[in-house]
């Protein structure tokens, strides 16, 4: 099954079960087998091109690129007006988000490296209940957009 396939079915079981994805474990697990090789810096930098190029040859990027493969593929970043995120949403600000704020310029290398070190050694301790961890109680099974957003 290719990967995109795999984001369908993954897509296709959020819509048959409704519930808050953190109570939903088939989604939180489906999300680790859809990418079938680690994603690698190159991707994770066209995917997401908010993180700055000063990250790019960093080898703690390279790992945490690997690492959250399965995650990063499905994060998505919410929209300025939503008014409740989805899991990847949730992903996407939990993972992605502080290597965009380092690129905005509103924290310091170090500090983002230490973030990202942070995030790889909780998977590396509960690499079952890490993407659960990253999903707050509210979050919805879709991102929900306030008044006079499109």
């Amino acid at each position: 099954m290719s990967c995109p396939e795999k984001i369908q079915d993954f897509r296709q079981l959020r819509r048959q079960d409704p519930a808050s994805p953190k109570d939903n474990p088939a989604a939180i697990m489906s999300t680790s087998q859809i990418e079938e090789r680690p994603m690698t810096v190159q991707d994770l930098m066209a995917r997401f091109p908010a993180i700055p190029r000063s990250l790019h040859d960093e080898p703690l990027l390279t790992r945490f690129a690997a690492a959250f493969s399965s995650l990063l593929v499905v994060a998505q970043q919410p929209s300025a007006c939503s008014t409740s995120h989805s899991a990847e949403n949730h992903y996407y600000l939990n993972l992605v988000g502080p290597l965009a704020i380092h690129g905005y310029g509103l924290s310091s290398r170090e500090k983002v490296l230490a973030q990202i070190q942070e995030l790889l050694d909780r998977q590396a301790a509960d690499a079952e209940g890490f993407a659960a961890s990253l999903l707050p109680a509210d979050t919805s099974a879709t991102e929900t957009k306030g008044p006079g957003c499109s």
